[in-house]
Parts: C-alpha cells; structure tokens; sequence
C-alpha cells in the first residue's frame, strides 16, 4: 500500500459538461494505485453551483471522500485555497474542469511521485491542447496554448497549476493569492515565492493531460487580453524583486525591447500568418511586464 494520500482537486466553473467528461475519466482509472489513498474534492466557483448535479451524478465509493464545496466570490485563488483547506491527503493533484485524463494516468503521477517525493516539493504535469472547432490550422499551433517541459524530472522555478501535483503542506503556508484571482498569474506569483524560501519543482513531462480550448478562447482577442493580464503580473512581480534583478537592469531590459518589438510586428507578415501571430503576442507581452513594473493592475479578463 502506498505511505501517501492524494487529494485530487478539482476548481470549477459553469462548465458541466466539461466537469462529467473529467469525472468519467477519472471513474476508468486502471493500473497500479488503489483508490482507499485518494479523495476528491472538487470546489464550484460559480454563485448559482451550476457543478452540483454534474457532481451529485457520479459516485466514487471505493475513495477515502468525495466532496462537493462552493466559493460564491468568482475567484480562483479563492477556490483553489478552499480545496488545499478541505484536503485531508500529504499530496494534492491540481487538475482543471476542462482537461482529460488517460486510464493510467492516477498510477503515472503515484509512481512518479513516490519516487521523488523527499527532492521535490511539486512537479508539473504536460498539457497538451485539445480543440472544439475548426479554426485554421496555423492559429491552432500548440505552442499558442501550451509550452514543452524539460526533461523529465528536470528542475523548473514557477508554471500554473492546470496540471500539476503539489506537497500539501507547501499550499497550506504559502497561499494563492487572491490579488491575482481574476486576472491570472496567481500560481505564478506562489511558486515564485516557495522557491525563494528554498523549494524545488520538477518537470513531469512523462505524465500528459489533454486540455480542452473552446471556440471562445480560439480568437486572436482572447489571446491578447489573456498574454497581457499575465505579462502585467509578472511585470508587477519583477518590480516586488522575485526574479532577483536589479531594478535598474529590468528597466533598461523591459521598456526598450517593448517599443524596439512594434516595427517588427507588420514585417513579420513576410514570415507567414503564425509567425505574425507570436510576434504579436510576443510585443503584448513586453508592453504587459512594462505596464505592471510601473504600477498598472488589469481588471479580470
């Protein structure tokens, strides 16, 4: 039997069918783990609990709890800090209402975890896109929707939370932060102040998880708003020092490389639509970290 428990944690939000199709995944896992080590939580961040019949329509008899919570204030920091409060497990699995899971995937992250738990304080799993419509093929590139980790096993410093599993006890001292709850980058901003306390995190890139883009999110607007909320918070956090720089360093980095990105923008066409497509993106993204180092704070996107 396993010395570890496993809470697997689940936030959500107005997306029940997207919630049932996780849960049936998660209802035909197979392989070596055994479910008297895990429970599930899932926590509806939604006013009107749109997740509780999806939730009320499957059992897991065999698993230590299943459970249902709600956090009426739409804001994942707070969703997510009321499933580490509610875990009763050494080890919580983060993983979001819009991904899917493999059969083995529960024994994967048991065994990777087992072997590496007295190094690491948490590791992040490989997502990979799954896309609703039909959008062209160029504006579907994996690499607008999600990075490559490193080797397996290798060291990472910060990564967001859809997919990953983490020491109970880091979550219950350091907690998200419900600044960033409505404009992202609150996993961010936690791992990176774990990591300047002395914590490490790995790549687990053997171990997959397919998250689902729908058509809202396959539009150059969503993408814009979405790498400039980020951008600004991470901005926000090289001005507070915790990417350890020298602040004078990061305003000669970050204001020029913005405005040196602009005439590139139309000339990158010559390259194709994608590669107009990152070097946007990428100039957004500059102009984000130049706003959010001088002060600027997005509202929810």
């Amino acid at each position: 039997m396993s010395p570890y428990r496993f809470s697997i944690a689940i936030p959500t939000f107005r997306r029940p069918t997207y919630l049932a199709d996780l849960l049936k995944d998660l209802a035909q896992q197979q392989g070596n783990f055994d479910w008297s080590n895990y429970e599930i939580l899932i926590c509806d961040n939604d006013a009107l609990e749109s997740a509780k019949g999806t939730f009320h329509a499957y059992s897991f008899p065999g698993c230590l709890r299943y459970s249902y919570f709600s956090v009426k204030e739409q804001n994942i920091s707070l969703a997510r800090n009321k499933l580490v409060e509610e875990s009763s497990c050494d080890a919580i699995i983060f993983v979001d209402d819009d991904q899917r899971v493999n059969r083995d995937f529960l024994a994967n992250v048991e065994k990777f975890w087992l072997e590496r738990v007295n190094q690491i304080a948490g590791a992040k799993f490989q997502v990979n896109p799954i896309f609703d419509s039909s959008e062209p093929k160029w504006f579907r590139q994996r690499r607008l929707y999600s990075g490559c980790l490193p080797e397996n096993g290798s060291p990472i410093v910060t990564f967001a939370t859809n997919g990953c599993i983490l020491k109970t006890e880091l979550l219950k001292h350091f907690k998200f932060n419900a600044l960033f709850g409505r404009t992202g980058g609150e996993d961010f901003e936690l791992f990176l102040r774990a990591t300047k306390e002395g914590y490490w995190f790995a790549s687990a890139r053997s171990i997959t998880v397919l998250e689902r883009v729908p058509q809202e999110r396959e539009t150059l607007v969503y993408l814009l708003k979405r790498d400039f909320f980020r951008s600004c918070t991470l901005g926000h956090l090289i001005r507070q020092g915790y990417l350890e720089r020298n602040l004078r360093r990061n305003i000669a980095i970050i204001s020029p490389s913005a405005i040196a990105l602009l005439p590139l923008v139309p000339i990158s066409l010559i390259f194709g639509r994608f590669f107009f497509l990152r070097t946007l993106l990428l100039t957004v993204r500059q102009f984000g970290k130049m706003l959010g180092f001088f002060g600027f704070r997005p509202k929810a996107y």
